[in-house]
């Protein structure tokens, strides 16, 4: 099913990774986390809901190690551009 899915777009892995945070399934949520991020690490909701998980799951340092992952937003970056600019 994870190899299938590899073609959709990131809304399709978000719906997986919150139905793992609402049903507590943190070894399909860590595949599927690893999976966007390597897709497009942009999307700070992943890491959220990924933190959350492990949260909900009383793994602190997982958590911790998530908040501690470097996040590429591009609208982070368009910001500073912003600020530039003006």
């Amino acid at each position: 099913m994870i190899k299938w899915i590899c073609f959709c777009d990131s809304s399709a892995w978000l719906t997986l990774l919150y139905s793992c945070k609402k049903w507590g399934n943190v070894s399909l949520g860590r595949l599927i986390f690893n999976q966007m991020i390597q897709l497009e690490n942009s999307l700070s909701v992943a890491y959220t809901l990924m933190h959350d998980i492990y949260v909900v799951a009383d793994m602190q340092q997982d958590a911790e190690k998530i908040e501690a992952m470097p996040v590429d937003s591009c609208l982070e970056k368009k910001e500073t551009m912003q600020k530039h600019v003006s």
